[in-house]
């Protein structure tokens, strides 16, 4: 599924990429916690999502 979110990201579909990862950081975040080797990287990449993804218009 993380590789899915890369190409959904890829393809500039990011509100379909953020879902996604969202659910690839739930599991492993539960199971071994937020500051585990393998939860970082998945949970850096959903937070700079998150924020590129935000709109700012005023």
């Amino acid at each position: 599924m993380n590789n899915l979110a890369f190409t959904f990201r890829a393809q500039s579909r990011n509100t379909d990429s953020i879902l996604l990862l969202e659910k690839c950081v739930q599991l492993p975040q539960h199971n071994l916690g937020s500051q585990h080797l393998h939860t970082t990287p998945s949970l850096l990449a959903l937070n700079g999502w998150r924020f590129k993804n935000v709109d700012i218009s005023i």
